[in-house]
């Protein structure tokens, strides 16, 4: 079984698909609840982690119902995507009334824009992955998918995180 947590626009490509905002009774934090524990052999979630509470507990309850050797696909905001941190400075505003840099820039801890709890850094989601049982098996930036030189992690706004249940 494959399921789309928080992604709606992808929703064809999957069996399941479950969002925060369309997805009444459906509580990220007990999948098990919807979802039979140990039925899943791929989770693709976008965009969802930095608007939820308590990651932890969402990534604990993907891990329960993802099989053994079920992977979790999780792309969400870079927080070392320098842009964030941009706005502050006159010579970017008028980037920012744009829309250069997308919806997010420049406002990335502000919880009235978008309901962002928080962006993560890659070391942030090894250790939340970790913590939830899962291997991590690949981390990406966008087109940087390796790092230039320390460069790429700041110019990706989204890091992707694959994870294995073991």
């Amino acid at each position: 079984m494959r399921v789309n947590l928080g992604c709606p626009d992808k929703c064809a490509d999957f069996d399941v698909c479950i969002d925060r905002l369309t997805s009444p009774g459906v509580s990220v934090y007990d999948l098990g609840a919807s979802i039979p524990p140990g039925s899943v052999d791929y989770v693709y979630s976008k965009n969802l982690l930095e608007h939820l509470g308590n990651p932890l507990q969402f990534l604990v309850s993907v891990f329960a119902v993802l099989k053994p050797g079920g992977v979790l696909d999780l792309i969400t905001d870079n927080a070392r995507f320098a842009p964030f941190y941009w706005k502050r400075f006159a010579f970017f505003n008028r980037w920012f009334k744009y829309g250069v840099f997308g919806v997010h820039a420049g406002v990335p801890f502000q919880r009235d824009a978008g309901d962002h709890y928080c962006i993560f850094s890659e070391a942030h989601l090894r250790r939340l992955f970790g913590a939830a049982g899962f291997r991590v098996d690949r981390v990406e930036f966008g087109v940087f998918q390796g790092r230039i030189a320390g460069l790429g992690t700041t110019l990706a706004p989204r890091i992707r995180v694959t994870g294995v249940r073991w």
